[in-house]
């Protein structure tokens, strides 16, 4: 017995308004996080005082700049969940990791983390506007 009965694939425009408005928030929340993944490097960068050689911070406190290395190595960079502050590597380069947290014969001189701390909030905000911002052409924020 043959079947007089077509599927029709049949998906309301409402969908594809949802997932325009999905991909939207997507992309806001993106350059949100990349706004505030700035913000952290920049809070860290200018914690850092131009202080002479020989001179250190105190430990717990972030550490003091002499040549600019540290301060000029730290970047912003898109990852595949949103994006990171790194210190980029580099010949001569490579103490970040030992003043955020320490060794055995040194104290921390942590700087991203109280970074971070700092920027929570405007983080927060910053991600939320950008959303708001890419849902306007739907009418929504």
């Amino acid at each position: 017995m043959a079947s007089n009965i077509r599927m029709i694939d049949f998906v309301p425009t409402s969908i594809f308004k949802v997932r325009d408005i999905l991909k939207d928030i997507e992309k806001g929340s993106s350059s949100g996080v990349v706004d505030a993944a700035e913000a952290v490097r920049q809070s860290a960068y200018d914690s850092m005082r131009q202080m002479p050689d020989g001179v250190h911070a105190p430990p717990g406190s972030p550490p003091y700049s002499h040549t600019g290395k540290l301060k000029d190595s730290l970047k912003v960079r898109r990852s595949s969940d949103g994006a990171e502050v790194y210190s980029e590597y580099s010949p001569g380069m490579y103490y970040a990791h030992f003043q955020e947290y320490g060794t055995s014969k040194m104290a921390a001189r942590p700087f991203l983390v109280p970074a971070l701390e700092r920027e929570l909030n405007s983080i927060e905000y910053n991600v939320n506007e950008s959303i708001a911002e890419n849902l306007k052409p739907f009418g929504i924020a």
